[in-house]
């Protein structure tokens, strides 16, 4: 039987970004009649991804114009504004679950006041089914942007899971730590897709053009500015250029240093129906991961999410990435072609 579902994540269904996408993917074929989607107010689906019925909330956020000398002097005021909004969304949400009759929450937790919120969300509404979707490690996120990991935090997050009807991992490899750190039974919800037989391990014709459908920033830059830099040594053996192409934001620690290049081009951010008519058009994908040890969580259990959009175009694919990542196993698993595993430009 179907039931109705309040979906709450950090971002929409249909958020331009690899989280938005996939749920958009997840969810597009059920009754929209039984969606209800809570998010950040900033962070709305993208034109014509809506499903279901939104309710935007009120996200307490540090003012960009603040100083950074007076970012700790704020932060007391910016706690007190957070437990406030998770408190008032809780007594929302609750209204909504008792009106609408909703059977069952489905949330992607990244951020700890989200998570906070879902752990008072179940305990209000016990009879709520929970499931928890989790796309990036958290432990490891933590780690990547030097946050702490208090005990508090550990706590509710164990909390959650130990709360959750279904739990769902995004690959093999997150599952099987999550089994051992956790307890419960683990799922893997996406995990690429079943291996395809025809992908080409070569371009079937001269290299003239490498697309990244994706972001730039700390979970693939080092990857991304060293396979430029290697393209760059290629290029200058070549009588013909093969030009980067990346179709995503780069961040601005990132971006001077790829401007360097003129064979690399940045369209920015894409709605999905121009990225896959762009990819189609390519010789070859690229699919990187980061090698800094402060990624190191997030590459072994964490997983691209445009790989089964990379996977259906029957294009060669180019995986880079650690050999302990998640993305590399998976590659090696199902021997994709090629592969590498250095950052060395040469």
């Amino acid at each position: 039987t179907m039931k109705n579902v309040l979906v709450l994540t950090d971002y929409a269904i249909g958020y331009p970004s690899g989280f938005g996408e996939t749920l958009f993917n997840l969810l597009r074929e059920y009754d929209v009649r039984r969606i209800w989607n809570a998010f950040p107010a900033l962070a709305a689906p993208g034109e014509g991804k809506q499903i279901g019925r939104l309710i935007p909330l009120f996200v307490p956020r540090i003012p960009a114009w603040l100083p950074r000398q007076l970012i700790p002097v704020y932060r007391p005021i910016f706690k007190c504004q957070q437990f406030a909004s998770v408190a008032a969304h809780v007594q929302k949400l609750s209204e909504l679950i008792r009106e609408q009759q909703i059977d069952a929450l489905l949330t992607c937790p990244v951020s700890p006041s989200l998570l906070e919120t879902v752990l008072r969300l179940k305990k209000a509404n016990p009879r709520l089914l929970l499931v928890v979707f989790v796309m990036d490690d958290w432990e490891g996120h933590h780690t990547c942007f030097g946050l702490p990991y208090w005990a508090g935090r550990r706590r509710i997050l164990r909390e959650v899971f130990t709360r959750a009807q279904g739990r769902f991992a995004i690959s093999n490899e997150m599952a099987e730590q999550y089994r051992m750190e956790f307890g419960g039974e683990w799922q893997v919800l996406h995990n690429g897709c079943e291996p395809v037989s025809d992908i080409p391990k070569h371009p079937g014709q001269p290299l003239r053009q490498v697309v990244l459908a994706g972001d730039v920033n700390r979970f693939r830059g080092d990857a991304v500015i060293a396979f430029a830099r290697g393209l760059g040594i290629y290029n200058q053996v070549r009588s013909e250029t093969v030009r980067f192409l990346i179709l995503g934001s780069i961040s601005d620690d990132i971006a001077p240093i790829l401007r360097q290049f003129d064979f690399v081009e940045t369209l920015g951010r894409r709605s999905q129906v121009e990225c896959l008519a762009t990819i189609q058009q390519a010789d070859m994908l690229y699919l990187p991961m980061a090698f800094g040890r402060r990624i190191d969580r997030i590459s072994r259990f964490s997983f691209p999410t445009k790989l089964p959009e990379y996977l259906v175009t029957g294009k060669p694919i180019l995986f880079h990435a650690p050999e302990k990542s998640a993305v590399y196993r998976f590659a090696k698993r199902y021997d994709f072609r090629p592969r590498l595993a250095t950052i060395v430009p040469e």
